[in-house]
């Protein structure tokens, strides 16, 4: 079996950074709909099949199998997934510098992109 640089690197990071199990590791983390936490099948999904962005981009939590199928993360490992799944899946805050056109505006332009269309297709 070959384990390929960039695996090798993740898990000298993660061992550097504090081996927790991925249970462990979102235990703190509040559910919703009044649970206490998050549920332990979450972390075990963000592992194996990860969280989907609005770009179509898959992100999955780094973590390591331990003996007898054990996951294994760190805290920071968990707290870069939550930034790039948090960053990847807010709305853009809209542009206000500029106003959004009144409905009288939007006609007015509209009649003039029809006239201007009119004119030079010559249909009248």
């Amino acid at each position: 079996m070959t384990t390929s640089t960039t695996q090798t690197e993740m898990i000298t990071r993660l061992k550097a950074e504090g081996l927790v199990r991925v249970r462990a590791a979102i235990a703190s983390l509040p559910g919703n709909k009044g649970n206490k936490s998050i549920h332990p099948s979450t972390g075990a999904r963000w592992c194996m099949r990860g969280v989907k962005l609005r770009n179509g981009e898959v992100v999955r939590l780094e973590h390591i199998k331990s003996g007898g199928g054990q996951l294994i993360t760190s805290v920071p490992a968990l707290e870069r997934f939550l930034a790039v799944v948090t960053a990847g899946t807010t709305m853009p805050i809209p542009d206000t510098s500029t106003p959004a056109p009144t409905p009288s505006e939007s006609r007015r332009a509209a009649e003039r992109a029809n006239k201007s269309l009119v004119q030079k297709l010559g249909a009248g």
